[in-house]
């Protein structure tokens, strides 16, 4: 068995821009074919189909699952989050030694 990300898209949506009507599943399927079947006829042959009437899907996207990348996002924001506060260390940093310099030149004959 393998497995698929099947992301469908209804004739039903409000707006194209955000997404409505789109719906993403992993399915597991002997084949490409058996996705499309089970996705076109989700309750068998013997009923409806899900390409036809008012909530009828307008598109169909299958993807081997092997070929889907997951983001780590929680890691790529701690990198983004430690890089800030590095960042802000250093110009906190680079302000005192700036402090520290101009007090050393006012005071230096004291």
């Amino acid at each position: 068995m393998m497995q698929y990300l099947v992301c469908v898209k209804s004739s039903e949506g409000c707006d194209y821009s955000i997404g409505c009507g789109m719906r993403y599943n992993l399915v597991e399927a002997e084949s490409r074919e058996a996705v499309i079947e089970s996705v076109v006829w989700p309750d068998g042959r013997e009923e409806y189909s899900s390409v036809e009437g008012e909530l009828a899907l307008t598109e169909i996207l299958i993807i081997p699952a092997s070929d889907v990348v997951s983001v780590d996002i929680e890691g790529i924001l701690a990198d983004i989050n430690t890089a800030a506060e590095e960042q802000q260390q250093q110009s906190i940093t680079a302000n005192e030694l700036a402090t520290l310099q101009m007090l050393k030149d006012k005071y230096e004959n004291v």
